[in-house]
């Protein structure tokens, strides 16, 4: 038997320090009036989460405390903060890579040890490492050493084939079919560097490039 349909009403939040309540506001990914959706409410929490987790707070605790309102007949809900302490780096590394020297990836790292917990700067760097043009997916794993207020970030990398080899052809009234070769490396040596070879041939065409 189908349950009774509720619809969002007013949201509150309590506990908060590091945030003004119209900031706050902005990660709401629902509206008032709306038909409850549990996947929205759900997204609600993780981007209150992602700005704590923006300014250091990687351990706050959003406690979201639903309650019916019976005067406006709709579902008001409180997020209730704790905020936590200031979490910094302590150790960044680099696993999973084979051909890639450790320090090519490293260096596109832009969060380092030392420095307060960023999500942003953690995201730039996972896309920084995927911009290099020669890995299939990066995976960052957070772990907590004996310390509370800090951690430890692993970028776990799974390389791609760094080379590309493509054929074509073209006819020109000119010179007749041209058939075309290319071949590109793009971590040459493990070292991110890239060499490409070319190659243009036909009855009136021989072109060689490096």
């Amino acid at each position: 038997k189908e349950g009774r349909q509720y619809r969002f009403g007013e949201t509150t939040f309590s506990g908060y320090t590091v945030y003004a309540t119209s900031e706050l506001a902005k990660a709401v990914e629902y509206h008032k009036g709306k038909v409850f959706s549990q996947e929205r409410y759900e997204d609600t929490v993780r981007a209150i989460q992602e700005l704590y987790a923006e300014q250091g707070r990687l351990r706050a605790r959003i406690a979201p405390i639903k309650t019916h309102n019976e005067q406006t007949d709709l579902m008001d809900v409180n997020y209730d903060i704790t905020e936590g302490s200031i979490v910094s780096i302590d150790h960044v590394d680099v696993e999973g890579n084979k051909a890639t020297k450790t320090h090519v990836i490293a260096r596109e790292i832009v969060i380092k040890p030392g420095q307060m917990f960023r999500a942003s700067r953690v995201r730039k760097s996972r896309e920084k490492i995927m911009n290099l043009g020669f890995m299939d997916d990066v995976d960052i794993d957070i772990q907590s050493p004996t310390d509370p207020d800090k951690v430890d970030l692993t970028f776990d990398v799974a390389e791609g084939k760094p080379g590309v080899l493509t054929a074509g052809a073209a006819y020109s009234s000119l010179d007749g079919l041209i058939g075309t070769l290319s071949l590109q490396h793009m971590n040459l040596f493990g070292r991110a560097q890239r060499a490409s070879v070319q190659w243009s041939f036909g009855r009136r065409v021989q072109d060689y490039s490096l």
